[in-house]
């Protein structure tokens, strides 16, 4: 790494944990800390390689069109804040546990996914699993620490992304819990108009918690002219990799490509050899990266973790096991071209009810005026 590369990374650690909160409106009557993510207000040419990027602006303008002014504040930021000056504080993170000791200020904490103790427990029977299987341990990627759930506990409301099963794993918590759905990440690139006998796995960190390692072994067991493309930022889980590179590189079906823009020409190229997204995750708030695909026209193969409510459309991984995998694979494989071209239609019309930015904002908006 440079000397440019260190100053650069210093500049931002900086930035992220001290910086002051940003100025978005100022023209509402009451004021709202959002503590999320910053980046998407003072890097508008950034490319975007998550859903949170997105969700932070839909946040930030739903508050100003309910009459708020609004300041962002990164979510790691351990400055001191003065929180009497704000009426509503959004979001989770460090500021926001700090925020827990004001009593006049409001608390909606926003959770990105399920009840962390649910994802933590999952994770760990999985990495408990795959050692018994291989006498492998792998290093959890996607444990969650502690005070997101004292925010859970003690805020007035809590919002998580998801659908009606990301809810039932907070209700051991409180009764109270709303959820929001997440926008698939536009692209300039176009659905794939063949039927390509290809399955993308595209999914973000923690490989075994996203069951990758789940589809390489079931799609090796299946006898098939299929190919399986890989794509996802998990370069740097060595540990994972080393478990699997062989099994990768010796299979000419199956291509590993890293973490790719959405919006890429070799994205593209993927997209139009594929028909199908799989992800046998353990715990979602709402499988972004899916959405992402099947906005491209590939149909969904998922475990019901990924809190993707499957409605005329896609495939149902029933249990996290590979003989399970391996089932939805070959149902995957059975399908005609008449019902791909159908689900893709259904596919089209619940993303444009669910999972546009549109719909999105005006989801969160009706939740936060039936709370505030």
């Amino acid at each position: 790494m440079s000397i440019y590369s260190n100053i650069k990374d210093l500049a931002r650690e900086i930035y992220v944990n001290y910086s002051p909160p940003m100025k978005v409106s100022d023209t509402g009557d009451k004021k709202v800390l959002i503590s999320y993510i910053k980046s998407p207000f003072y890097s508008s040419s950034k490319k975007i390689f998550h859903s949170n990027y997105l969700e932070s602006k839909i946040i930030s303008e739903s508050f100003i069109d309910l009459g708020f002014s609004v300041e962002v504040v990164d979510y790691r930021c351990k400055r001191k804040i003065n929180f009497e000056q704000y009426d509503l504080i959004f979001g989770f993170g460090y500021p926001f546990h700090k925020s827990l000791n004001s009593k006049k200020l409001k608390k909606i904490c926003y959770l990105t996914g399920s009840n962390p103790n649910f994802s933590n427990l999952r994770e760990a029977e999985r990495i408990r699993d795959f050692k018994k299987e291989r006498d492998v341990t792998l290093v959890p990627r996607r444990e969650a620490y502690w005070p997101w759930m004292h925010a859970a506990i003690n805020s007035d409301f809590l919002i998580t992304t998801g659908n009606s099963f990301t809810k039932s794993t907070y209700l051991n918590l409180r009764p109270d819990v709303f959820t929001v759905p997440v926008p698939y990440i536009p692209s300039k690139n176009h659905p794939t108009r063949d039927f390509p006998k290809g399955i993308l796995w595209f999914g973000g960190a923690g490989a075994m918690f996203k069951g990758l390692d789940l589809t390489i072994r079931a799609f090796k067991n299946l006898n098939s002219d299929f190919t399986l493309d890989i794509c996802g930022p998990i370069e740097s889980e060595t540990d994972f990799m080393e478990c699997f590179e062989d099994e990768i590189a010796k299979d000419p079906r199956i291509n590993f490509h890293g973490m790719l823009n959405i919006s890429s020409k070799k994205m593209q190229s993927i997209i139009d050899r594929n028909s199908f997204v799989i992800l046998p995750s353990c715990s979602e708030g709402g499988a972004s990266s899916v959405l992402t695909c099947m906005n491209l026209g590939l149909i969904p193969i998922v475990s019901e973790e990924c809190s993707i409510d499957l409605d005329n459309f896609g495939i149902s991984i029933k249990k996290l096991t590979v003989e399970n995998v391996e089932n939805s694979l070959n149902e995957a494989f059975e399908l005609e071209e008449s019902d791909i071209l159908y689900q893709r239609s259904e596919i089209e019309k619940f993303l444009h009810r669910q999972h546009t930015l549109n719909s999105v904002k005006e989801k969160l908006k009706n939740i936060l005026q039936e709370i505030i």
